[in-house]
């Protein structure tokens, strides 16, 4: 009976968050402020808050993978994933203070328009933006399936079900909404994994006997040696 209920449950929030992010389409489509140019629908130009926009890229640096990915990482090998963040804490200050002010003096959008004007070649740029849709490409089908996993898992929705209907809604989100869509659709994700986190790490340290017997089960597992 408690298996069944919980299985409501999940259902439920699935729905609605299927729904909910339909309505953020629609809603910008139909009844949000008219894209003039194709700046607004491709960059959401001068319509999006910094809160928003911030809490948008950390949701999307997050993702499903990492989200579902590194606590089973943690569990089964150990601390040593959390090595990944000196790329970030060094890649990150980069991009911001070395790369970014570059391209916003020369007024372009990506490093594919500066590699055209850097090397006055079409092809370079051809060949950059190529290797880059490539590698999107074989990121997707990781990005899409792990979701698919999940679902399957909890749900039992079929794998070839969960990959047509996020592929479907996906691109018809996208072609309504445009950038500003997916930057609220992530606004609502984010803020709800961040709810979620919080709340698991809560009853879990309430279910395993408080947080310090979490940390010494967890040290006692090796879990927490970082350097090794």
């Amino acid at each position: 009976m408690l298996e069944q209920r919980s299985m409501v449950w999940d259902y439920l929030v699935f729905i609605i968050f299927v729904i909910a992010s339909t309505f953020v389409a629609l809603y910008s489509k139909f009844f949000g402020p008219k894209e003039n140019t194709k700046a607004d629908f491709v960059f959401a130009a001068g319509r999006v808050s910094m809160g928003a926009m911030m809490l948008s890229i950390a949701r999307g640096t997050l993702g499903v993978r990492s989200f579902l990915g590194f606590p089973s990482e943690l569990v089964y090998r150990g601390s040593a994933m959390w090595e990944t963040l000196y790329g970030m804490i060094l890649a990150y200050p980069i991009v911001c203070y070395v790369f970014v002010p570059v391209y916003f003096s020369l007024g372009i959008t990506s490093v594919y328009q500066y590699l055209d004007l850097r090397f006055k070649s079409r092809l370079v740029r051809c060949l950059a933006s190529g290797t880059y849709i490539v590698r999107q490409l074989l990121n997707q089908g990781v990005t899409v399936f792990t979701p698919c996993v999940a679902l399957n898992t909890i749900i039992g929705i079929p794998y070839w079900v969960s990959i047509f209907a996020i592929t479907i809604v996906s691109i018809i989100f996208t072609i309504m909404g445009g950038l500003k869509a997916a930057i609220l659709a992530d606004v609502m994700q984010g803020l709800t994994m961040i709810a979620v986190s919080v709340a698991i790490i809560i009853q879990g340290s309430i279910e395993g006997g408080g947080v310090g017997t979490v940390i010494e089960k967890n040290v006692d597992g090796g879990r927490l040696d970082f350097f090794k």
